[in-house]
């Protein structure tokens, strides 16, 4: 996982010209940039895309994946047949696939495996995601210790404590996959 903004940034944003908080802020960062990882289902990736391989339920219009935006999907195997699906015949949006003649996939219970790339490099996130992550640094910074839970780098991590309802709503909308792609 790359992260969304570094702690330049993030100092730039507070205003803070010294280095003495920089581990603070790493911590921070860190933190925010896997909150919001895993909020949205995005994958952040650094310099370059990630090659991902997943197994997806079959029976409906779409196989969901696990991370967005798909920025190709390289192959989907049947695995109860053991046959290619062709990937000319599929189309992507946000993190699902979906077949060009609206076709149902055939039910099964990990039926598919997809292999396919997907994620936002670092150059490719979103200004707004990286201004909310500058906004729950800036907010979990100057309100340390007063949060409550601790995540596995050892910080806060209800960062969606520290949200407006703006920003809760703009959340949601890339939770649901309607600004992905």
């Amino acid at each position: 996982m790359a992260q969304i903004i570094d702690v330049t940034t993030a100092k730039e944003f507070l205003r803070i010209t010294h280095n003495a908080q920089d581990n603070v802020l790493s911590i921070l960062v860190a933190a925010a940039s896997e909150w919001l990882e895993h909020e949205t289902g995005m994958l952040f990736c650094g310099s370059s895309h990630q090659t991902v391989t997943e197994d997806a339920d079959g029976g409906g219009h779409n196989l969901w994946m696990g991370h967005a935006p798909i920025r190709s999907v390289v192959s989907i195997t049947d695995q109860n047949t053991s046959t290619a699906e062709t990937v000319a015949d599929c189309r992507v949006a946000a993190n699902r696939i979906s077949r060009v003649d609206d076709d149902r996939w055939p039910s099964g219970s990990m039926r598919y495996r997809v292999i396919y790339t997907t994620g936002y490099k670092t150059s490719e996130i979103p200004a707004d995601l990286k201004l909310l992550a500058l906004q729950v640094v800036s907010r979990a910074f100057t309100q340390r210790g007063g949060l409550g839970s601790t995540s596995a780098a050892g910080y806060t991590e209800n960062f969606e404590a520290l949200l407006t309802s703006a920003e809760m709503v703009r959340l949601r909308q890339y939770r649901q996959g309607g600004m992905l792609g």
